[in-house]
């Protein structure tokens, strides 16, 4: 069953820069999708947490029992691009806080607040006196400096239910919503590959 990607790939002639000597290559340019009909129906696949740090290869071997048949987990789950549409592994989930927010300081500041029904409320925060209008500084909590955190001024006094989201529940939250995958039964793999391949080459 275990089948590379580019296997089922037509091979064309492609003509070098210099225009004097042809190389015969896979022609990646093809792209075969699936149909929402078939996407939409439950019965062809199962749904599964793809674990701390593993990646699409792995999820294939742990589920097909081969690595190569990693594409069809992200063709299945229209994945383009597995640095962004697959979930990141704990370590590399706070790395990314750190880079998108600052500092290793700024990873449990808090970002926002949500009611409970999830929409976000307005909070207010306490600016420190040398904050500008282009870099307003919002004043800390008194704790040792290892435990810094911003925290709205309305924090201790927030109505009940009100949930305040640090930047890395909010970046985690987006990561776990990845975290679900659709894959395809084996007992349909046959099948979807078999039409798979003689779509490519029409």
């Amino acid at each position: 069953m275990a089948t590379d990607y580019f296997e089922s790939f037509p091979l064309i002639s492609y003509t070098l820069d210099d225009s004097n000597s042809t190389q015969v290559v896979s022609d990646i340019f093809r792209r075969v999708i699936l149909s929402k009909e078939f996407l939409d129906n439950n019965s062809y696949f199962e749904t599964i947490d793809v674990l701390d740090g593993e990646t699409p290869e792995q999820l294939a071997f742990r589920y097909y029992g081969s690595q190569n048949l990693h594409w069809l987990i992200l063709l299945t789950n229209s994945i383009i691009d597995p640095r962004f549409d697959w979930p990141l592994s704990s370590d590399n989930l706070y790395k990314l806080v750190v880079s998108k927010y600052g500092t290793e300081k700024d990873v449990f500041t808090i970002n926002r607040a949500v009611n409970q029904k999830g929409y976000q409320v307005e909070t207010f925060f306490v600016l420190t006196e040398d904050s500008t209008h282009k870099k307003p500084k919002r004043l800390l909590l008194d704790l040792p400096d290892t435990e810094q955190i911003n925290v709205p001024i309305t924090y201790q006094e927030a109505a009940l239910g009100t949930d305040f989201q640090s930047n890395y529940e909010i970046e985690l939250a987006k990561n776990e919503a990845n975290r679900k995958v659709q894959l395809l039964k084996i007992s349909v793999v046959e099948e979807v590959m078999t039409n798979y391949k003689s779509a490519l080459s029409v």
